[in-house]
């Protein structure tokens, strides 16, 4: 599974997005400008649009055969991380409710900008509860079972992303996040992420939470 792969953000692929969830294609002319500078904020180290160009090459690599609808899981994932404030508590709300007001405007069906806030508060504790968000979670996640030094890179921006948090309370939360997912039964809820990067998140997050908590 390539995760080095990046997908462009281009004015055409949200306008085909827009016109693929039934919306109008030149409704919200300002919004793709907007939420492309807003992942390019200067505090995002790791949610930048690097990430998100990565999310959105990893949906378009992931067969059909894997259950989920494309286009909301699509929209979803261009508005994950638009709003985003390291540590605060309402980050992924606050995400929705841009998608929400920006994708009505557009046209899109009130069932469907509904979808798409349900999967973006799904990246809030990345559990899923249907195909949609089960695939977008795992999209979500997919860094967590990438090569290790890649792996690496991700926990130092992670770092990066909190430089005024002390290194003890740093390391002992990043701890606690990071075992959070390793005691679960099961990291990736889709076959098709499980099969091919369960082991290695599995041995990304044992390796990262040793050095945690090394004195």
């Amino acid at each position: 599974m390539a995760l080095l792969r990046t997908t462009r953000l281009t004015p055409e692929r949200w306008q085909n997005l827009l016109e693929a969830l039934g919306g109008r294609r030149n409704a919200v002319p300002t919004q793709f400008s907007r939420l492309r500078a807003a992942y390019c904020e200067p505090h995002r180290h790791y949610h930048d649009v690097c990430h998100l160009g990565r999310c959105l090459a990893l949906l378009d690599a992931t067969p059909e055969a894997v259950p989920g609808a494309r286009a909301p899981i699509e929209a979803a994932l261009w508005f994950h991380d638009a709003v985003y404030r390291p540590g605060a508590p309402d980050n992924e709300f606050r995400s929705a409710e841009w998608a929400w007001r920006t994708l009505k405007q557009a046209g899109v069906p009130l069932p469907v900008c509904r979808q798409i806030a349900r999967l973006i508060l799904a990246t809030r504790n990345h559990l899923a509860d249907d195909a949609d968000s089960a695939l977008m979670v795992d999209i979500d996640l997919a860094i967590l079972g990438a090569p290790p030094a890649l792996y690496a890179e991700f926990e130092r921006t992670v770092r990066r992303e909190h430089p005024t948090v002390p290194e003890a309370l740093f390391r002992a939360g990043r701890a606690n996040v990071l075992n959070g997912f390793l005691q679960r039964p099961r990291i990736y809820q889709t076959r098709y992420y499980r099969l091919r990067l369960e082991s290695r998140a599995r041995s990304n997050l044992a390796q990262a939470i040793a050095a945690l908590e090394e004195e």
